[in-house]
């Protein structure tokens, strides 16, 4: 936390404005500017396509389909959800998940490029690649169970399922760092 606030520092003392910064624990910091209604409808479009695309139709942490007027996502980890799962979401705090809604909330250009970054099949590749022995499922992420809030706490907050070293490495990669143990 440390280096990152020197790095903020820094910027604001150049009168640079940070777009994103990486934290050293793999999450990013991401801008706060209000986008413009121009830049709201283009992103709009953005993450209509996003969506479209086979492993973003369904929530990252319980499977449920999900689709552009009902989705979520956590732009600061770069991923889509269900309406439930972003409640859990929301429980880490945002200094782990920033949580948007995708149909309801204006979208900066900071936040899509960081979902069109990640996006959850190469999440799931960092952050399951030691797959969970049992998974939530949809309806666990709708009623917000037990097990998906330990779920959830277990895969962010004590990095339980994840590769080694930091989401930052893996943040748009390409190709995608080779699929060893885990991811779906």
């Amino acid at each position: 936390l440390l280096r990152l606030a020197k790095v903020l520092c820094r910027m604001a003392s150049s009168g640079e404005s940070p777009r994103s910064v990486m934290h050293g624990d793999g999450i990013v910091v991401l801008s706060t500017h209000k986008a413009s209604a121009k830049e709201q409808a283009r992103n709009a479009e953005r993450l209509k396509s996003l969506l479209s695309e086979p492993h973003n139709k369904h929530c990252f942490e319980c499977e449920g389909d999900v689709e552009f007027r009902t989705a979520w996502a956590s732009v600061s980890i770069g991923v889509f959800i269900c309406a439930g799962c972003s409640g859990l979401h929301r429980s880490l705090g945002t200094h782990i998940s920033r949580v948007k809604s995708c149909a309801a909330d204006d979208w900066n250009d900071d936040w899509v490029d960081n979902m069109e970054s990640w996006g959850n099949k190469r999440a799931s590749l960092f952050w399951e690649w030691r797959p969970p022995a049992r998974r939530p499922t949809p309806a666990d992420g709708r009623n917000q169970s037990r097990r998906m809030r330990e779920f959830v706490a277990a895969k962010y907050m004590r990095r339980a399922f994840s590769a080694a070293g930091e989401a930052h490495e893996w943040r748009g990669a390409d190709p995608l760092p080779p699929e060893k143990g885990g991811g779906r």
